[in-house]
């Protein structure tokens, strides 16, 4: 139960949080897309490393180290940091470029047609994205109720994370998603606080690998590495929303620092 409430209690202060900033500094529609280009560093970069690591990518990468192994799992997690790297001499040239998203800089470009082209594909990806990211949210819940002795429909699980994502998206836009994914970002340290009490448990329990898992490919083949890999260094490359938070930036300079803060958070995330 202690945890129930503790989640309820955080999902339902970021929600206020997030909704009173965007009151205060969303005056236009300008602030509600970009937060009107001033977005502040340490912000932008708790946004940019919250917005990548989300439910389905933290329930997700506990899978592929579940399913492949160590050795699979640091290949699958080699991607971001790698498309992490090139997005830093993209990130300047977005900010300056002064487009929002991935349709609006293909159509500059090379013109109308690449422009709903890339609408559309980003359309069909997100509709994946957002679906695996609110799964996985619905699933966290149902888990940690069930935890208590709580019986709770994934339908409404699911039903109450939609409402509250479309709360603070709706409410304030980039301004209250940016503030309260700064704050969630923050919650990275639970994982290190969490490391000595998951090492307890595995030997208390006897926890061993099975041979195939501690090798390099964990009994996968070459393709099926690539498909761990690739995805994720092509979402990192050409993600929405990391373009539209660059163009959040006050200036290239600071476009390309929050890289750089980006990179180191998401280092520490994959530790």
């Amino acid at each position: 139960m202690t945890y129930i409430v503790a989640i309820s209690a955080y999902l339902v202060l970021l929600t206020i949080f997030g909704l009173i900033v965007a009151r205060k500094k969303v005056k236009t529609s300008d602030d509600m897309v970009t937060g009107g280009h001033r977005i502040p560093f340490i912000i932008l970069v708790g946004t940019l490393l919250a917005t990548w690591c989300g439910g389905g990518g933290i329930t997700g990468s506990a899978s592929v180290v579940y399913t492949g192994g160590p050795w699979v799992g640091l290949i699958t997690f080699a991607a971001p940091p790698i498309g992490i790297i090139l997005l830093y001499f993209i990130a300047g040239k977005v900010r300056k470029s002064n487009k929002v998203t991935v349709p609006e800089i293909m159509g500059a470009r090379y013109g109308k047609a690449a422009s709903i082209i890339a609408a559309l594909c980003v359309m069909l990806a997100y509709v994946g994205v957002l679906a695996t990211q609110l799964k996985a949210a619905a699933d966290i819940i149902v888990l940690l109720c069930a935890s208590s002795g709580i019986e709770i429909s994934h339908g409404l699980a699911l039903t109450i994370c939609t409402a509250l994502i479309a709360i603070i998206t709706v409410g304030g836009g980039l301004v209250s998603v940016a503030y309260s994914d700064a704050i969630s970002a923050l919650l990275i340290g639970g994982f290190f606080l969490a490391i000595p009490f998951l090492i307890g448990v595995a030997n208390s329990q006897g926890a061993t690998l099975p041979p195939e898992k501690m090798t390099i490919t964990g009994g996968m083949s070459g393709w099926e590495l690539l498909g761990y890999f690739l995805p994720s260094l092509a979402l990192m490359l050409g993600d929405q929303n990391m373009l539209q938070r660059f163009a959040s930036a006050k200036n290239s300079t600071e476009a390309k620092k929050s890289n750089i803060g980006m990179f180191i958070g998401e280092i520490l995330v994959i530790v």
